[in-house]
């Protein structure tokens, strides 16, 4: 389902920055991280490995597919958990959390995305259920495990510090470290973690300069977190997952169950699994406050949230199962009902519709015919064309335009009559309301959607005996 049409979507605009640090490396560049514009390297280097087996070589050669699969493949990493989530709650429990993983349209949409988000959520499960062994055990192979785990999300996401503090605090409770070698153990955490995240960030030891950009990551994701143009109300992820979809309200419902049946007794029957569900529980409860609370918000962010919560609504049905076998049956039918639902029109009927939740400020299906009507000019001319693109941001425009060679981006302090001699003009309609008439004389335009409520005009000059 996940891998199913991978290329009808449109390109999101952070989907595209994405595949030009992917292009990068297909050219045998060093990635250059900095914590202002991009996340960590980790998904890049995989995206990259991915995008040469699937037969790229370079930006101008990859598709939509080539694009996404690799985030794919990155959610489908959650599946490996289930054996490992089994010894907490169980197999049957597991299997079914794995049903609901598989068909939560907040996993599905975004795990067909090409940004980090799928390969963190998945890093990060694991690191939770490697976490309890860690503190507890004092073999140093669960604590440099846990450590590598927590380099490896911090190298895929620089706010994975709040995710592991999430788990830390949750933890507190269920799992007390262990008093003998807790030093001991959170050093060797910390010296794995270091060990894995430091080559990932510096691309193997090519960009040193990379450790400073890291260490300045904290005061810049500060100011992040304050919106940057991305802000929204408190209760934005409360309304996303309560009003939005179908199955949200029942996945809530019963991961709340799953919760507070967690300090009631007889949760379950031989291996009663009330730690784990507390520390499970409380783990969701505060990266939801963390985010929440912090005005910078995506719908993506949700899936930290989601997949714990599909564990919880899992444990809420298995604990019930013998009290109720009907209403767990009527219960498991209306959450993997409405799931499926959400899916087909989320997912595939309307994946860059503006009634789309999911569909986050995302590229209008309008800008993909552009590229055909710049290919109808080459064809015309026998060559290809100059482009100058004038725009505030024009993104994901470079994803549409990667295979044409000859193509320059301006800000809107430029003037056409500045620009050197082009045979196509793309400028953002807010930037031409702006131009007086006489500047644009001569062009003839076309207009695309690039984001609601944001156009771009394709210009072509008048050929001979056109008015």
């Amino acid at each position: 389902m996940r891998l199913c049409r991978l290329e009808v979507r449109p390109v999101h605009t952070d989907e595209a920055v994405c595949a030009f640090q992917i292009g990068g490396i297909l050219h045998g560049e060093i990635f250059h991280y900095t914590s202002i514009d991009y996340h960590g390297p980790l998904y890049f280097g995989l995206s990259g490995v991915c995008a040469r087996i699937a037969g790229a070589s370079s930006l101008a050669t990859m598709n939509e597919a080539s694009l996404r699969w690799p985030a794919v493949i990155c959610s489908l990493l959650l599946f490996l958990l289930i054996p490992p989530l089994s010894r907490f709650i169980g197999m049957w429990p597991a299997i079914l959390a794995g049903f609901l993983w598989a068909l939560n349209p907040i996993a599905v949409y975004y795990g067909r995305y090409a940004i980090p988000e799928s390969l963190f959520v998945a890093l990060s499960m694991a690191f939770l259920l490697a976490l309890p062994a860690a503190l507890q055990s004092r073999d140093w192979k669960w604590q440099a495990a846990c450590g590598a785990l927590a380099g490896l999300m911090l190298a895929t996401k620089e706010t994975a510090i709040l995710s592991i503090a999430a788990a830390f605090l949750a933890s507190s409770s269920q799992y007390p470290w262990s008093k003998n070698g807790a030093a001991r153990g959170l050093l060797i955490g910390i010296c794995a973690a270091v060990a894995v995240a430091l080559p990932c960030f510096t691309w193997g030891f090519q960009n040193p300069h990379a450790v400073l950009d890291l260490l300045a990551a904290a005061r810049n994701y500060l100011h992040r977190a304050a919106g940057q143009g991305h802000e929204k109300i408190w209760f934005y992820y409360g309304n996303l997952l309560l009003t939005k979809t179908y199955s949200g309200p029942v996945l809530v419902g019963l991961g709340a169950v799953g919760t507070g049946l967690a300090w009631s007794p007889g949760l379950g029957n031989a291996h009663p699994p009330q730690p784990f569900a507390r520390y499970l529980g409380l783990y969701t409860g505060t990266v939801f406050i963390f985010y929440t609370l912090i005005p910078y918000k995506t719908p993506w962010l949700l899936l930290s949230v989601v997949i714990p919560l599909g564990i919880l609504a899992a444990l809420a049905l298995g604990a019930l199962w013998q009290k109720s076998a009907w209403l767990v049956l009527l219960a498991t039918a209306l959450l993997l009902g409405s799931s499926a639902w959400d899916v087909k029109y989320l997912c595939f009927k309307l994946p860059a519709d503006e009634r789309n939740p999911l569909a986050y400020s995302h590229t209008l299906p309008d800008l993909a015919d552009m590229p055909l009507v710049i290919e109808r000019w080459k064809e015309q001319h026998g060559r290809p064309p100059t482009i100058a693109v004038l725009a505030n941001d024009p993104w994901p425009l470079p994803w549409y335009l990667r295979r044409f060679p000859m193509v320059g981006y301006w800000t809107k302090s430029t003037k056409p009559k500045q620009l050197p001699a082009t045979d196509l003009l793309i400028i953002e309609s807010g930037i031409a309301a702006d131009m007086e008439s006489k500047e644009l004389e001569g062009w003839r335009p076309t207009i695309f959607g690039q984001r609601p409520g944001v156009l771009l005009i394709l210009y072509r000059r008048n050929e001979p005996g056109q008015p």
